[in-house]
Formats: C-alpha cells, structure tokens, sequence
C-alpha cells in the first residue's frame, strides 16, 4: 500500500469510527440485534489478521483516543467497539493502560472504569500494584473493580474482603454478588463456601440473607454453610465440568483441611 493510499484508508477509518462513536448514543438496534457501532466492530473483527486495513484502523483509534475531549460517553462506546472487534493490538493495549493511569489531567472516574474493565476483557491481566493504584475505582465502582480484580490475579482471596466490607455497608449489593457467584462456583468449587460464611456473617438483612441461602439452596451447597456436623443431609452437585469423583474428593479436603491448596481442575477458562 502507497503512502497516499494508506493516508486515504487511516483518513476514511478514523471518520467512520469517529462518527459511530458519537452518534452510538441515539443509534437503534438494527439487523442481528446490534447496533450500527457494535455492527461495526463485528465487521473489523471478521478481517484476516494480516489485512492492510487492520493497521489503518489501529492508528485512527490511537488518533481518537488520544484526544483530550473524550467524554465518558465517548469512551464507553470506543472501549464497546474494541470488544466487539477483538483489537487487542499491543499499541492499543498500551494507550489504553496509558491513559488509565495517568498521573497527570487523569481521565474522569467512570472512563477509567471501563478502560479498566476493556483492557481486562481484550486479555490484559492487571498486576496486584496496578489493582492497588486503582483504589478510587474500587470504591465508586466496587463491582467493576472486583469483576477486574478476579480475571487478572484468579485467585478468591484477593477479593473477599472488598466484598466483605461492600455487604458490610450496604446489604443490597447481595443481589450484586448473586449476579457472579455461579461463574465464581466453578471456578472456585467449595473454596467458595468460606468466603460465603463471611459474607453471610455481614449481612444482617433477612431479605438479603435468604437471598443467597436460596442460591446455596439452588447449587446444592446450603449444608455446607453451617457447621460440619451440621450437614442438613444435603450433598452439594459437582460443577459443570467436574467428574463427581474429583469434586467428592475436592469435598473432603474442604472439610478435612479447612482450604485446599489450587487445584488445576479449577482453573476454569471463561
């Protein structure tokens, strides 16, 4: 491609991204239950990765999300269309770390909420520093934080005591962990169920606490909530994916040594 024409193709790029974005706000759904922006992220998504174009398009979102005006509206429909085409262009990944941390002019709030949630969804994993640096976006957007915080680090007990201290101030944001706790069941298995008895133990609603007494109920684990010799006679069901040979013995270390170590069975993929 000649310097012209790639010129042309960045130029013709940046305005038909530029317009989508601002105009993603009042755009209907149209054909596939998607909207033209999404529909054009689907679009990017579908060409092959050595194609020409692919770079033209990196450069003109690098050229749009370095401008100073952004709005939060205008980030969250530029992070949508990163998603939907799959960009995970390091150059991309670096602009969009950039600007969420900035020191200097730092971006509002709620714009470094969803960088940090699209950096997390292109495949990026936030260190336990970078999670920490954050600290604002954990207490206005705790759940954002959370979702981000257990993609990058997969570990329970980076988490639990965010979660302990959201409950302990706020009994709604049940209905806010109910949403993730059957993704974080098969992942997790029964490392789950100490974390459950703390969150529980804050939570003094009795609308909120039956709540997720009926979600223990559903999975199969309610009798795993109380004491051990207080079983209820209800046997918790492997998750999906899980021989129940593998999860009985997974069981056993849970009652036996109070946690078991990792196990490699669990590391279920989203």
């Amino acid at each position: 491609m000649s310097h012209d024409s790639s010129d042309q193709s960045f130029n013709t790029w940046r305005e038909r991204i530029r317009h989508r974005l601002d105009h993603a706000a009042t755009s209907a759904e149209g054909r596939n239950n998607r909207t033209p922006l999404e529909e054009l992220g689907v679009e990017i998504a579908a060409m092959a990765p050595g194609d020409p174009q692919r770079a033209a398009i990196t450069d003109a979102i690098i050229a749009i999300a370095s401008g100073s005006d952004l709005q939060p509206g205008i980030w969250k429909s530029l992070c949508t269309l990163l998603v939907f085409a799959n960009l995970k262009d390091q150059k991309i990944i670096d602009l969009l770390l950039k600007r969420l941390f900035a020191g200097s002019a730092p971006l509002p709030t709620e714009s470094r909420a969803t960088l940090m949630t699209t950096v997390v969804e292109l495949g990026w994993r936030l260190t336990p520093r970078q999670l920490n640096d954050l600290d604002v976006i954990q207490k206005q957007y705790t759940w954002m934080w959370i979702a981000a915080t257990e993609a990058s680090t997969e570990r329970l007990n980076e988490i639990t005591g965010v979660i302990t201290s959201r409950l302990r101030g706020d009994n709604k944001q049940v209905q806010g962990l109910i949403l993730r706790l059957d993704g974080w069941y098969q992942r997790y298995g029964l490392e789950l169920v100490p974390a459950l008895r703390q969150w529980l133990g804050v939570v003094d609603d009795e609308t909120e606490r039956a709540r997720l007494t009926r979600w223990a109920r559903r999975i199969g684990i309610e009798g795993e909530l109380h004491p051990v010799d207080d079983r209820s006679g209800i046997v918790p069901k492997a998750p999906p994916g899980i021989s129940a040979a593998v999860f009985k013995t997974r069981q056993a270390l849970v009652v036996s040594r109070g946690r078991p170590e990792p196990d490699p069975v669990y590391q279920t993929v989203h």
